[in-house]
């Protein structure tokens, strides 16, 4: 931690300013009145693994943590009809981290988790726990490459609302998988899930899986969209277990312009092993739509859903 709390991220007064951790940036953070952005410019060569011993301190001051600060960190800069070209070069890891330890909380509305990599948790890697936080850029729960497994137990956990997970922007788009969950929404509305590889590595094309869900909406949360219009607003929900899962009580929900079950061409199966949708209960959930081009190139609001064990299950009071 930062000893002395006074704008200058330093964890050793004798040398100011250059003994500078997330923690201790996280403290600065904190204290200050308005907020800050948490860069990184780390000596040597990537990957850069942060390894806490005890939790991190949660953000509870509006924070733009961007890993893609980082020089030797690359963003995404493929289209939504390939896999993802990032290489993020600074990787927490939560090995040393208990049962509800999450690696990284954050309790301040209006923050954004950008370009890190989150791996070997026990339970979250991310936990929002304030409205209008954004999670874009980000692997969770692999390696820093994206392409082999490093799981936890739940990858994103959202108990805010007005969350945004993904983007529109190349840049935008999180690989999430190796959880139990990867993306679990908890009795929260509004949230936006958009431009994102859910199960899979980060080319699309090898599952990683999140052998639950690779999204559960659950406990009451309503009016999430998972995906939306336009191709860059699709994900990719493929090689999970259940593609999206949202169980009874938990109603008006969207999912909408998705591939689940595909890899990123849309055409070559990549599946859920369980169900592509699971709807237990869930009343006066959107699937699709009425208009949008079903073959090839899904356009609009609609999904494909195709390559599952099983397309959509839907129970009694689903809709």
């Amino acid at each position: 931690a930062d000893p002395n709390v006074n704008g200058i991220c330093d964890i050793f007064p004798l040398l100011p300013g250059e003994t500078c951790t997330l923690r201790a940036a996280i403290d600065e953070t904190n204290a200050s009145a308005l907020g800050a952005d948490i860069l990184f410019d780390i000596e040597g060569a990537g990957p850069h693994i942060i390894t806490p011993v005890t939790p991190l301190p949660p953000v509870t001051k509006a924070a733009f943590i961007n890993g893609y600060s980082e020089p030797d960190s690359i963003p995404n800069t493929n289209g939504p009809d390939l896999g993802s070209n990032a290489l993020p070069s600074v990787v927490i890891d939560g090995e040393n981290l208990n049962l509800d330890q999450p690696i990284l909380t954050i309790d301040a509305e209006f923050s954004t988790v950008r370009g890190l990599v989150f791996r070997d948790q026990m339970d979250e890697a991310i936990l929002i726990t304030a409205d209008s936080v954004k999670v874009q850029g980000n692997f969770i729960g692999t390696d820093a490459t994206g392409t082999l497994p490093d799981p936890g137990f739940q990858g994103i956990v959202v108990r805010g609302d007005f969350a945004e997970i993904g983007g529109t922007e190349p840049m935008q788009r999180n690989v999430i998988n190796g959880s139990q969950v990867g993306l679990y929404i908890f009795a929260k509305d509004n949230a936006l899930v958009y431009g994102n590889l859910i199960g899979s590595d980060k080319s699309g094309t090898v599952s990683l899986g999140n052998p639950g869900s690779g999204v559960a909406v659950v406990a009451g949360g309503t009016a999430n969209r998972i995906g939306g219009v336009t191709p860059a607003e699709r994900n990719i929900i493929s090689g999970n277990g259940f593609g999206v899962q949202i169980p009874t009580m938990t109603d008006g929900n969207f999912i909408t312009g998705n591939f689940i079950g595909t890899q990123p061409d849309g055409v070559t199966p990549l599946p859920n092993t369980t169900a592509g949708v699971f709807l237990f209960g869930g009343g006066f959930t959107t699937v699709g739509g009425s208009t949008g081009v079903s073959t090839g190139s899904c356009t609009g609001v609609c999904n494909v859903i195709s390559g599952n064990r099983v397309g959509i299950i839907t129970t009694e009071g689903a809709t």
